[in-house]
């Protein structure tokens, strides 16, 4: 298939078919990048600081306290002010 290159602002796009994206899973973002002289578009799994409440309590728990991750940052051991 060949897709006309628009001009967005200052950077440039390509018209990708909903059906590529619904068949691929792309949600609102894509990672781009190049390997072997070819532009690769992929979509983006997780959203940044997906479960990241669970995985620093897991690791709290497997280490047996907060000063193992970073004595200042985790104080008090709660997680309770933080949004996530």
């Amino acid at each position: 298939m060949v897709s006309k290159i628009i001009k967005i602002g200052k950077s440039n796009g390509v018209i990708i078919p909903n059906e590529f994206l619904k068949r691929l899973h792309f949600k609102d973002r894509a990672i781009l990048d190049i390997e072997k002289e070819k532009l690769v578009i992929k979509p983006v799994k997780k959203k940044p600081r997906e479960n990241w409440e669970n995985i620093i309590k897991e690791e709290l728990e497997k280490h047996g306290s907060s000063e193992a991750l970073s004595p200042d940052f985790f104080a008090d051991g709660s997680l309770e002010d933080w949004t996530w």
